[in-house]
């Protein structure tokens, strides 16, 4: 299925007109039917600020996606519309390199290390303990170490 489309089996939110939203410092256009308040945010963390998408109730099970190289958070939208309307919190940050906010100019800071806690350090940020952790890509190959590190905080599917 290409980006452009909406697959009929996911759940839409709400209220189906639509409308067109640009991320705050990114500059990347996309369609949701999300409520405004909801669409794009701002994490500070004490890495840097990342750019994120977000949807969903902020009381619902947090799960936190994870894009792939090269890539954005928005690539995640479907997900994150299905995810909301199941009653999820989810949030999709733009990782290390793509968020203008945390772009470090040395290729060394940007090791699977760094990724990692860059995870950790968005959770402590949204205020999360205990959360879902979804990856794609290289945003898999982050969850992956993330999950594994601090097992205590991501949670295992039973």
């Amino acid at each position: 299925m290409g980006h452009a489309q909406h697959s009929s089996e996911l759940p839409r939110v709400g209220n189906g007109r639509g409308r067109v939203t640009r991320c705050r410092r990114s500059g990347v256009r996309r369609r949701t039917d999300q409520p405004a308040q909801d669409q794009s945010t701002e994490i500070r963390t004490y890495v840097g600020t990342f750019d994120a998408v977000a949807a969903g109730p902020r009381n619902g099970r947090k799960v936190l996606l994870l894009h792939g190289f090269p890539g954005l958070g928005i690539e995640w939208e479907e997900q994150l519309l299905a995810l909301a309307a199941a009653g999820y919190r989810a949030v999709a940050p733009d990782q290390r390199g793509y968020s203008p906010g945390v772009r470090p100019s040395e290729i060394a800071d940007y090791g699977l290390d760094y990724g990692v806690n860059d995870v950790v350090a968005i959770a402590d940020a949204l205020g999360w303990y205990k959360f879902d952790l979804v990856g794609h890509d290289w945003g898999a190959c982050v969850a992956w170490v993330a999950a594994a590190r601090y097992e205590y905080r991501v949670r295992r599917r039973r």
